[in-house]
C-alpha cells in the first residue's frame, strides 16, 4: 500500500477506511488511514484506489446545485432559432419532443425526453440527495452531541436509509446520462442544415449557454465525484 501526496497539508481530517477495493485489481485493502491530500495507490498495480481530496463534497454539491439552478432555464429557454413557415420561431428542447410526437415517432420522443430532459435531471438530483444526506447525519450528530438528551439516531438511520437508496438510483441513471451527445446532434444540426440559420446574426438561444453549462456540470460531477468516499461517509455513519 501506496500514499502519494497530491497536494500541501491542511487541517483536514485522516480519512479511515475500512476497506477499499482496487478496481483494476481487485485487491481488498483493509483498516486505511488516509491523510488529506493523499492518493492512495493499489501495491500491486499502482492504481490509484482512493482520492483524499480536501472539501470534495463541498465541491460536488456546488456544482451538482449549479447544473441544478439551471436545467430547467436549459429546458424552456430558447436553445435554436429556426424559420418555420417564413417565421423566426424560438425552440427548446421539449419544443424537440413534441415535434417527434406529433409526427408520431414516440420511440425517438421518448430517446429524447430520457436522454436530455429526464436522465440529466434525476443525475443531479439524486446526487444533490445523496450528499444532502451525509450532510443532514452530521448535523443530527453534531446536535445529539451538544444535546445528550435529543434523540437522533432513529432520524440519522432513516436519513441514511435515504442517501443509500438515492446514491445506489444515481449510479444506475449515471450511464444513461448522455447530453453531449445531444450537443453534437445540435452542432451537427447548424453546420450542415442551412434552413436552420435563420441569418448570419441568429443562431444559438440563451438556453443553449445553459444547457453547455449544465452539461459540464454533469460531467464534472461524475469524473470528480469519489464514490467510495460516499461510500465510506454512508458506511461509517450507519454502523453510528
Amino acid at each position: 500500500m501506496a500514499l502519494f501526496q497530491i497536494g500541501k497539508n491542511s487541517a483536514t481530517s485522516v480519512t479511515h477506511l475500512s476497506h477499499a477495493v482496487c478496481e483494476c485489481c481487485d485487491l481488498l485493502l483493509n483498516d486505511i488511514s488516509i491523510p488529506p491530500h493523499f492518493n492512495l495507490t493499489c501495491p500491486r498495480c499502482n492504481t490509484v484506489v482512493f482520492h483524499n481530496r480536501a472539501n470534495s463534497l463541498w465541491r460536488e454539491y456546488a456544482l451538482v446545485l449549479t447544473g441544478l439552478l439551471l436545467f430547467w432555464p436549459a429546458v424552456y429557454l430558447p436553445i435554436l432559432q429556426v424559420t418555420q413557415f417564413a417565421r423566426l420561431t424560438d425552440v427548446n428542447i421539449l419544443d424537440g419532443v413534441f415535434i417527434f410526437i406529433e409526427q408520431r415517432e414516440f420511440i425517438i420522443a421518448f430517446i429524447v425526453f430520457a436522454s436530455a430532459i429526464l436522465s440529466p435531471f434525476l443525475n443531479l438530483l439524486l446526487l444533490f440527495l445523496s450528499i444532502s444526506a451525509i450532510y443532514l447525519d452530521r448535523m443530527i450528530n453534531a446536535r445529539q452531541i451538544v444535546d445528550p438528551l435529543m434523540e437522533g439516531q432513529q432520524s440519522s438511520r432513516r436519513v441514511l436509509r435515504c442517501g443509500v437508496a438515492f446514491f445506489r438510483w444515481y449510479q444506475a441513471v449515471n450511464p444513461w446520462v448522455m447530453l453531449e451527445v445531444y450537443l453534437i446532434g445540435f452542432l451537427v444540426t447548424m453546420s450542415n442544415v442551412d434552413k436552420v440559420l435563420v441569418n448570419p446574426g441568429a443562431g444559438p438561444g440563451p438556453g443553449f449557454y445553459a444547457f453547455l453549462v449544465v452539461m459540464l456540470t454533469t460531467i464534472l460531477s461524475s469524473l470528480l465525484l469519489n464514490s467510495q468516499f460516499v461510500w465510506q461517509c454512508l458506511d461509517k455513519s450507519w454502523k453510528r
